[in-house]
């Protein structure tokens, strides 16, 4: 939050009339924050769509890495720092957001109730599906097992 790039209403002025309907991906605090009914444009959630074509959870983001190379100590202090910022989400939406009390309160609820800071298995279920569609069409050579560790 708080990184400053063009909004949906700067990317349609920019474009112009003749661009108006070409597509473009929204993310981060701009789709947030975009009222697009306002704005006259059509939105579709990419995560919205996944559940409704796969029925499992879309996993955005996610921490990977290869075996070996951090260790448990590593691990646990990420897993700390999710705790903390898990404890801070008004304080993080107030630093973000210092001028707009509203975006503030609002990037608060979005921490702390639309994003995920664990895998379960529905999720776990999401990511397969998603690696085995990926090698269906071609993205990627061969569909890849999670591992755990």
């Amino acid at each position: 939050m708080g990184h400053r790039c063009p909004g949906a209403d700067e990317v349609v002025r920019a474009r112009g009339e003749s661009q108006r309907h070409a597509p473009a991906l929204v993310i981060g605090d701009n789709a947030l924050f975009t009222d697009y009914q306002a704005l006259g444009l059509e939105k579709t959630d990419l995560g919205e769509e996944w559940i409704g074509m796969t029925g499992l959870p879309f996993v955005y983001a996610f921490w990977s890495g290869r075996p070996g190379a951090v260790g448990p100590d590593a691990v646990l202090a990420l897993q700390e720092a999710r705790d903390r910022g898990l404890g801070a989400t008004a304080a993080i939406g107030r630093q973000a957001f210092p001028d707009s009390p509203e975006k503030a309160a609002r990037a608060d609820r979005y921490l702390r109730e639309d994003v995920r800071y664990a895998l379960g298995e529905p999720e776990v279920q999401g990511l397969r599906r998603f690696y085995e569609l990926a090698a269906e069409v071609g993205v990627v050579p061969a569909a890849a097992v999670p591992k755990f560790y």
